[in-house]
């Protein structure tokens, strides 16, 4: 009889020196780093569910070379859930000390490692069984408790009525993407940007905490924006293993109808010698301005701010993609 897998817990959170970001993080995240920390570590019932999700978190942080939680928060690789956080309070004036930002970081973090795992299960299901399935739910249970915690108040039950329109829109697209594939088709473009968002309830999760809650529109429609500008640069970046795995993106297809794809042809040199790659940033970057715009017409210049520097990554694909051609990684 087999026995079953054991994956030992080493941490997610290295609190020595060498392990803290160069550009350190907003306070609020290495606690919630600990709160994921503490979760693994006692708050999980059941062996075999502990061993999944330390199992995951560490695959994650192997897969970047990465030491801790915090490095993975803040990598450029990774959804810059914890960076626009950080910009939206500073812009609403809540101070780093004030609790319910806190809850509201603990809940971005888990709301972050929730879309993660999920969107590994999805698309690597020879890599993650069905069970992974219960790890994204346990993220995502811890990150309502934490969500609570935030939004206690008048505008509770308003932000959770919110959440539960952006998390239906988020998982409709979810499943229109998996359909495509079966036909093998591409996501509708106009859709592209529903994806992210998971995100869009972070930021509105600490609006509604401080009685802003007529951001949440604005907020759900610069998240749009950035999510249709860095789901574009990320269909690009994965365009090979895309196109292995028979998953279709508006990336590909333009590019099948520039050039012929044969069996066996290197996609990232077929890419860098296309039209479509730099129409593809070119609609990055328009995207990254609209949202850039409306956040400025928000009065939220610093999410402004951030939404801007996005533009270097996105003009920065073409250099990516021909280092991933050579051999480099994703940096």
């Amino acid at each position: 009889m087999s026995q079953p897998e054991t994956h030992t817990f080493r941490g997610v959170l290295d609190a020595t020196p060498r392990a803290l970001p160069a550009q350190p993080g907003p306070q609020w995240l290495r606690p919630a780093c600990r709160q994921v920390n503490d979760l693994l570590v006692r708050g999980l019932d059941g062996a075999g569910l502990r061993t999944r999700a330390t199992k995951v978190l560490h695959t994650l942080l192997d897969g970047l070379g990465l030491p801790d939680l915090e490095r993975l928060a803040l990598h450029p690789a990774a959804t810059p859930f914890v960076p626009l956080l950080d910009a939206l309070a500073r812009d609403l004036g809540v101070p780093p000390s004030d609790p319910r930002l806190q809850a509201c970081g603990d809940a971005t973090l888990l709301s972050y490692l929730h879309v993660r795992v999920q969107d590994d299960v999805v698309d690597e299901p020879g890599r993650w069984d069905m069970s992974y399935t219960f790890v994204a739910d346990t993220f995502a249970a811890a990150s309502v408790d934490a969500f609570v915690r935030a939004t206690a108040g008048p505008s509770c039950a308003a932000f959770f009525a919110f959440r539960a329109r952006a998390l239906q829109r988020f998982f409709a697209v979810a499943v229109a993407e998996l359909d495509a594939r079966k036909d093998g088709a591409a996501l509708d473009e106009q859709r592209l940007a529903e994806k992210f968002l998971p995100l869009a309830v972070c930021l509105g999760a600490l609006a509604f905490a401080v009685g802003r809650d007529a951001l949440a529109g604005v907020l759900t429609e610069v998240v749009l924006g950035l999510g249709q500008a860095l789901q574009r640069a990320n269909d690009l970046l994965n365009a090979t293993e895309d196109w292995a795995a028979c998953r279709r993106t508006p990336a590909l297809n333009a590019l099948k109808r520039e050039v012929p794809l044969e069996p066996g042809c290197s996609v990232r040199l077929e890419l860098l010698q296309s039209d479509a790659l730099a129409d593809e940033v070119a609609r990055a970057v328009q995207a990254l301005r609209e949202a850039e715009q409306l956040a400025r017409d928000a009065g939220l210049p610093a999410l402004a701010g951030l939404i801007a520097s996005r533009q270097a990554f996105v003009r920065s694909v073409p250099k990516r993609l021909l280092r991933l051609e050579l051999g480099g990684g994703i940096t």
